[in-house]
């Protein structure tokens, strides 16, 4: 394996934790239903693999490597 050093020093920088597309900071109110609907249905004519994530909140031990936002219990009745 080859490894381009120039490319590693590039891109060795901190940057913010990528957790979807697009980002937040890009939503609006401009898609209606409607909109998105038409958008869903013209975007996935064809069988094709799917990825959704879901975030459940809730944990009984926080993670480590975690950055999510999370309410940590026990108490299953929270959840």
């Amino acid at each position: 394996m080859k490894v381009d050093l120039d490319l590693i020093r590039k891109y060795n920088v901190p940057g913010p934790r990528y957790t979807s597309y697009p980002p937040a900071t890009h939503f609006t109110d401009e898609v209606d239903r409607d909109g998105l609907m038409a958008n869903l249905k013209e975007n996935n004519e064809g069988c094709r693999d799917l990825s959704l994530y879901f975030h459940l909140p809730f944990c009984e031990t926080l993670c480590w490597f975690c950055g999510c936002t999370t309410v940590i219990t026990q108490d299953h009745s929270r959840s």
